[in-house]
């Protein structure tokens, strides 16, 4: 057995390269308010190819976050991005037993 775990809001709070080499997370979540700061789509891209150039270095999963609809997912699949959750993905799934 083992577990994993992952950093929530990374690009939301103080964090730098140095806590992700240190603690290895699993994941990295980012939340799609994060990349609507940016006005310009070219710095979005940016910043986009920059998250997955360090998380796919680092072996670390880059999850999409706060995903409505099938056009934000397509713009971050677009971006190496492979990961996604929101209600535009899925709505709230009840908890299942592990045997069913």
């Amino acid at each position: 057995m083992g577990f994993k775990f992952g950093l929530d809001q990374y690009t939301m709070h103080d964090a730098s390269l140095n806590l992700l080499k240190k603690i290895k997370p699993s994941y990295i979540k980012i939340e799609r308010d994060y990349l609507e700061v940016f006005d310009d789509p070219e710095k979005v891209d940016m910043v986009l190819n920059a998250l997955f150039t360090i998380s796919a270095s680092l072996g670390i999963k880059l999850i999409a976050t706060k995903i409505e609809n099938e056009a934000q997912r397509r713009l971050l699949a677009d971006k190496n991005i492979t990961y996604f959750q929101g209600h535009g993905i899925a709505g709230v799934v009840p908890l299942r037993d592990k045997n069913e």
